[in-house]
């Protein structure tokens, strides 16, 4: 996933599978890149922080939570 900021409220993404390499700022840097495993959940704060995400090793299966407006909405999704 590209360098990328959120227009709306936050997310937990939760690592199901594989490891996923994440970071916040504007451009990939692997030097600062943090690598969450199986059973990992991250918080995304709403609005206006740069993030990025990469697999560097096989398959990712992520299940994220989006919350907006109180509501809380899950959606798995595969990368990698």
């Amino acid at each position: 996933m590209p360098p990328n900021a959120e227009e709306s409220g936050p997310y937990v993404p939760g690592t199901l599978a594989g490891e996923l390499s994440w970071s916040e700022g504007g451009r990939v840097d692997p030097q600062v890149e943090r690598v969450y495993t199986a059973g990992t959940l991250l918080v995304v704060p709403a609005k206006g922080v740069e993030h990025w995400a990469a697999t560097r090793d096989g398959d990712v299966l992520l299940q994220v939570a989006f919350v907006h407006a109180g509501k809380q909405v899950a959606d798995a999704t595969p990368t990698g």
